[in-house]
């Protein structure tokens, strides 16, 4: 059911009628507040509109708590999703992420129900809870991921994490949260996980919630 106010949208939507003929959807949700971003999205899908199409971005918040979305294409033309963007879709199970697409933003899949996902190799920066709370999240192919920032993987189903040779920086908190985890395989040498964790530091306390059990770690180069 949709949370907005018809007759606000309507006025919003004749505001910027000429964009949208043009399909200029950029300028329309720059135009909004984040917190009203959802309730456009809601909207123009209801009206069998994917703005995603017109634009090469994801906004914030531009699902964000819209429970029917069920999956999730993005088109080829998308660079980079915005944080929150679909923070709280709790009923998204399926996302298909396009190659050209550059970094996923904080908290952008927060709160949803997806159990495995391919990273494209294009995207080189995964940001702080980008998969937070996905409690159904069992499986990740990271690809060439180059940064994992923060809390990305808190609260999954995750055991083992397979991180790629390209990955160049790890945030202090990139393991928090991750309770089921039993393994990390590293597909590089012990010359680069080395230069990934400072020396002065156990790397299992510095990047692990310190009330965990250590995970087995693996190299593999």
């Amino acid at each position: 059911m949709a949370n907005y106010n018809i007759d606000e949208m309507k006025k919003f939507m004749m505001k910027h009628k000429e964009d949208i003929e043009k399909n200029n959807f950029n300028a329309l949700y720059n135009d909004v507040f984040s917190a009203n971003a959802s309730n456009i999205t809601e909207f123009l899908l209801e009206a069998g509109i994917d703005p995603l199409v017109y634009m090469t971005y994801v906004p914030t918040s531009y699902a964000e708590d819209i429970e029917s979305i069920q999956s999730v294409t993005l088109p080829p033309n998308i660079e980079y999703i915005n944080g929150w963007a679909f923070n709280g879709c709790r009923n998204l199970i399926k996302v298909n992420l396009n190659e050209g697409l550059e970094k996923i933003g904080q908290y952008a899949f927060k709160l949803c129900n997806i159990k495995k996902i391919k990273l494209p190799s294009t995207v080189t920066r995964l940001s702080d809870g980008a998969f937070q709370s996905c409690v159904s999240l069992s499986e990740i192919d990271l690809s060439n991921i180059e940064e994992i920032a923060s809390s990305v993987f808190y609260d999954t189903q995750i055991e083992t994490l397979y991180l790629p040779k390209t990955l160049k920086w790890l945030s202090s908190g990139a393991f928090r949260g991750m309770k089921r985890l039993k393994e990390i395989v590293f597909e590089g040498t012990q010359k680069d996980w080395d230069l990934l964790i400072p020396s002065n530091e156990s790397w299992y306390s510095f990047l692990c919630d310190l009330t965990l059990k250590k995970p087995n770690l693996k190299i593999l180069g």
